[in-house]
């Protein structure tokens, strides 16, 4: 009460006193002081050392990957900066939006991170300083690739790709090729992904650089298992691992196991999956919120599998409560579609599971319809409430929805959820021949149906023999 019972002027100046108190009797532990220090200038206009002591904090922050404490030191740095006025530097200014987008990103702020990076690409253009512009395009491009704004990928990277500059750096250079195949990828189309991501590896090895190369690696062991669900996909994501032995690179190598987890999903070694899947957790622990949360939607995805629900439950109460306040549509899309469709379907609760998926409808009608995203999710979510239909006697709801599967999985792409799709529909024609018995229909009508589900099974094998998910 005392103290906010003073004016401003006094209390900026009780609070420069402090600081250069702390700063006097600090010596050699002075490092260990700034976050204090951060705080004390952020409260006076001593905009010079407020912004000094605020960028110190928040490069400390990162270090310890206290990533939600990074982001408002560099929102100090910001406020100070924009105090200086004209003595501040535009260069400390690029530097600053591009340390707090990427803070924001392992904290799931894309949308916030996309308007720093934007103001940090009109801070380079308008003071003609055209090198500083590799990295942006790149962090845009990512940026853009988290929100599943995927067409847009390919148009930031060529910036890269195809620049007229005398000089690409090599790791920008094989950066803007690999955020350009992993946007292809999430649009299934793996050869096209797998050409870039090639190109990205052939400069990464020429380049030497080895910390590149693995996150490479990572992503093209990914796209193998969709085009050749084998072993490997799982060497690929071994060597990267191994290239990431003496790198302290928390986030990279979490990223990283993860994706061997995914592949060893795939591959149907479940438990090798599980395994991998707690490794990479615990190193997605420090890398921010947004790894985390992916991190615990797939293990929970590999424990539904294994019949762990009370564990899978657990990850996926944390996730969400990871996801709440981030603008990560693709992530929670995942967790939700998970949760509605393998854990609350795999219970039996169909009302819970109808419920998980209406929200799952609500983030697809906000997500743009132009960026390809959705097919996938739309795809599972469709099945998920055909499934639920099916499953509590709703059939002409079940057949219309199942129609739309069926229609989408034509696609070359989406060849992974072939055997779920002619599962559902031959579950679906069993449950019409179970109709015409208790309406005493002809025997043909019963028969016909039988017969017409057998073949939708027999499909369902021949899917999984060209790349379907083979466990339906």
């Amino acid at each position: 009460m005392v103290y906010q019972s003073l004016t401003y002027a006094r209390r900026q100046k009780i609070h420069a006193t402090i600081a250069e108190w702390i700063i006097g009797q600090s010596g050699d532990l002075l490092p260990t002081r700034f976050p204090v220090l951060a705080y004390h200038f952020s409260q006076t206009d001593l905009h010079q050392d407020g912004l000094k002591y605020a960028l110190a904090a928040a490069e400390d922050a990162e270090v310890q990957h206290n990533h939600r404490g990074a982001a408002e030191f560099y929102k100090q740095a910001a406020h100070h900066l924009e105090g200086l006025g004209a003595e501040a530097e535009w260069e400390t200014a690029v530097f600053i939006c591009i340390a707090r987008a990427k803070t924001l990103l392992r904290l799931g702020q894309f949308t916030q991170a996309g308007l720093l990076a934007t103001e940090a690409m009109k801070l380079c253009l308008d003071h003609d300083e055209m090198d500083q512009t590799f990295g942006i395009y790149n962090l845009m491009a990512e940026i853009r690739l988290r929100q599943a704004r995927y067409a847009d990928v390919p148009m930031l990277t060529s910036k890269i790709v195809n620049s007229l500059l005398a000089y690409t750096p090599p790791p920008e250079l094989a950066q803007a090729y690999l955020l350009w195949g992993q946007s292809l990828a999430a649009l299934a189309n793996w050869q096209s992904a797998a050409d870039k991501l090639e190109r990205a590896e052939e400069i990464c090895r020429a380049a030497g650089d080895m910390v590149g190369l693995a996150r490479v690696l990572g992503t093209l062991g990914q796209v193998r298992s969709h085009q050749r669900p084998d072993e490997t996909a799982v060497k690929l994501i071994e060597e990267a691992l191994l290239l990431l032995e003496n790198e302290p690179i928390p986030e990279l190598l979490g990223e990283t196991q993860l994706a061997l987890s995914q592949v060893q999903f795939r591959l149907g070694q479940a438990k090798l999956a599980l395994a991998a899947g707690e490794t990479a957790v615990a190193s997605l622990r420090s890398v921010g919120a947004n790894g985390l949360a992916h991190g615990l939607t797939h293990r929970a995805a590999v424990a539904i599998y294994l019949g762990q629900f009370k564990a899978a439950v657990a990850d996926l109460k944390m996730a969400s409560r990871l996801f709440e306040g981030m603008d990560d549509v693709p992530g929670k899309l995942k967790l939700y579609l998970l949760w509605g469709v393998e854990y609350n379907g795999g219970l039996g609760d169909w009302r819970q599971a109808r419920r998980r998926l209406v929200r799952v409808g609500q983030l697809l009608i906000e997500q743009p319809k132009d960026e390809g995203m959705v097919v996938q999710e739309g795809v599972r979510l469709w099945l998920g409430l055909g499934n639920i239909a099916l499953h509590t006697g709703r059939l002409p709801q079940a057949e219309s929805l199942l129609q739309k599967v069926l229609t989408a999985v034509a696609s070359p792409g989406l060849v992974w959820w072939r055997p779920a799709a002619f599962y559902a529909w031959g579950m679906l024609l069993l449950a019409r021949a179970g109709d015409y018995e208790r309406e005493t229909a002809p025997t043909s009508s019963r028969g016909q149906a039988v017969a017409e589900a057998h073949q939708y099974f027999q499909k369902g094998f021949q899917a999984v023999e060209v790349g379907g998910c083979p466990d339906e």
